[in-house]
């Protein structure tokens, strides 16, 4: 796929201190956003990180992906947070990239399974971990999958998408996500129904809900934390599947080896989640404002030591769908 196939979205940017908005800026204007702090599509845009010079290796170097990783580098360039400043951005494939994509017709008079896959990873320096009671919503780094994103404009990369699409702040996008967090999230438990929050204290792999993610109480946001252990500076293959049914969607999450063959992996079921059509994050198949999918990233910076944001890397994106009907 080329750029082109693309449109890349952000939330503002900032220049005035060193915090995630601030990152963003510097990535924006790279990829030739202008120095404007609405140059915050060209900054989800990210850059071109040679897998062969990430460090600490961790868990194992990345032999499967490409040569380079889309990255978002947080950490590694040290520096004072100087407070609670959030920043996000969504990615999402054109309708014209793909045939039969995107699926525009409500089950069950068309059942379209979706699957979004990648190598994503976490990156932080030593000390740098966020090892801290769970604080500010947000505080961290996260990088996700997508299905069913909501547009994030007209023009290739726009730069002032509102909270409602993706929200930094309580690490949420629009749609359906599988992401690598090392931050907080806010929102209904659905083993318990009740307001908590997740993290920080480790990376988790995460599957989250939301139809707002500007909202402005826990019933606006669901999260469910996927089985298995997972840790900074390490690659791990995520795969996210959508099956549709008359009134509901059934969300898979898989992980499998990083050194299985592209196309030939193994893959090991970690999580699964029913968004029934009387969920208000339930999206019917038929919104043609959020039927694209990609990936998100983001993060929030906090005052407090012991919350630190972190690298966000991405790699190896792929999209497949079936129809199932």
């Amino acid at each position: 796929m080329a750029q082109s196939d693309w449109q890349f979205g952000g939330t503002y940017t900032d220049t005035s201190g060193n915090r995630f908005r601030d990152i963003a800026y510097d990535y924006g204007k790279a990829n030739g956003g202008g120095a404007a702090t609405d140059n915050g599509g060209y900054g989800s845009l990210g850059g071109g990180q040679p897998n062969a010079t990430i460090s600490p290796i961790g868990g194992g170097a990345l032999v499967t992906g490409g040569d380079y990783a889309r990255a978002i580098v947080a950490n590694s360039n040290g520096g004072t947070w100087a407070g609670l400043i959030d920043w996000a951005g969504m990615n999402l494939l054109k309708d014209s990239a793909v045939v039969g994509y995107p699926v525009t017709t409500t089950p069950p008079t068309t059942l379209v399974a979706q699957s979004v896959r990648g190598f994503m990873r976490i990156g932080c320096l030593a000390g740098s971990e966020n090892n801290g009671t769970p604080g500010q919503s947000g505080v961290g780094s996260y990088v996700g999958l997508v299905a069913k994103g909501y547009t994030v404009g007209a023009s290739d990369f726009n730069g002032n998408i509102v909270k409602e699409i993706v929200d930094g702040r309580y690490g949420y996008p629009y749609g359906y996500s599988a992401v690598l967090s090392s931050g907080t999230h806010y929102g209904l438990d659905p083993l318990t129904g009740g307001a908590t929050t997740t993290g920080p204290g480790e990376v988790r792999l995460l599957i989250l809900l939301s139809t707002d993610p500007n909202g402005s109480t826990a019933a606006d946001y669901n999260y469910f934390e996927c089985e298995g252990t997972y840790a900074y500076n390490t690659w791990y293959r995520v795969r996210m599947d959508v099956i549709p049914a008359a009134g509901l969607d059934t969300i898979n999450v898989y992980t499998a080896p990083i050194s299985d063959i592209v196309g030939s992996e193994v893959w090991t079921e970690v999580g699964t989640f029913a968004v029934t059509s009387g969920m208000d994050q339930y999206i019917p198949w038929d919104d043609t404002n959020a039927n694209q999918v990609g990936w998100w990233w983001g993060g929030k910076s906090n005052v407090s030591p012991g919350q630190s944001l972190h690298d966000c890397y991405l790699d190896r994106w792929q999209f497949f769908w079936k129809d199932i009907s």
